[in-house]
């Protein structure tokens, strides 16, 4: 009468145990899994950052070069002669590419931030009051006058 009894409350006992680790296995799978999921999410987003960094950067320094090789004359004669329009402009493209360096900073390569600081040094210097624009990027015999006051 006892061993019926005894059966059915181990088999009852087993049964929930089962139920129990079954739980707790697939609780760990899950975990396992949205960590995975998280830390592929982190990866994307961090990709997604660093190129749009790239190519903000990129399109900047492109709108710089449309500018300069479409507005800025260098005729034979050494002096480069700049419109005060382009002046205003590549000091606006100065200040964009403060901006996008920002974000080069923060997720760039050491590679990445070397060199475009270094493109972003040459290139202010372009937009430096034509004063101050002889400087070592330019020939030697170069000099720098705005457009109106060539003579």
């Amino acid at each position: 009468m006892w061993l019926p009894l005894v059966a059915a409350l181990i088999a009852g006992v087993l049964g929930a145990a089962g139920v129990i680790a079954g739980q707790l296995v697939n609780a760990r799978r899950e975990s396992k899994r949205w960590q995975v999921e998280r830390s592929a999410k982190t990866l994307d987003y961090w990709r997604d950052t660093k190129l749009k960094a790239y190519s903000d950067l990129v399109g900047v320094l492109h709108r710089w070069n449309e500018l300069f090789f479409r507005h800025v004359n260098w005729p034979a004669d050494g002096l480069l002669v700049v419109q005060d329009h382009v002046l205003a402009e590549m000091d606006q493209l100065a200040k964009d590419l403060d901006f996008v360096m920002a974000g080069v900073y923060l997720v760039g390569s050491r590679e990445v931030q070397t060199l475009s600081e270094e493109v972003g040094a040459l290139l202010r210097r372009c937009g430096e009051s034509p004063a101050g624009r002889e400087s070592s990027h330019f020939p030697a015999h170069t000099r720098v006058a705005r457009a109106g006051s060539v003579a």
